[in-house]
């Protein structure tokens, strides 16, 4: 049984979701949707953290 933890990045100046989604090999709508607060994916702001897994 795998367990599934959560993973979180905080961001950094020059960051944007299609970079972070490469580092963790992820894609850009399950960033989405993990982060629902998140109203416009295109504006992540420095020191704010998401979640990827």
């Amino acid at each position: 049984m795998k367990v599934h933890t959560k993973k979180y990045h905080t961001v950094v100046s020059g960051d944007n979701v299609t970079k972070i989604a490469k580092k963790y090999s992820t894609t850009v709508t399950a960033i989405k949707k993990l982060n629902p607060s998140i109203k416009n994916i295109d504006k992540i702001y420095p020191k704010q953290k998401i979640r990827i897994k």
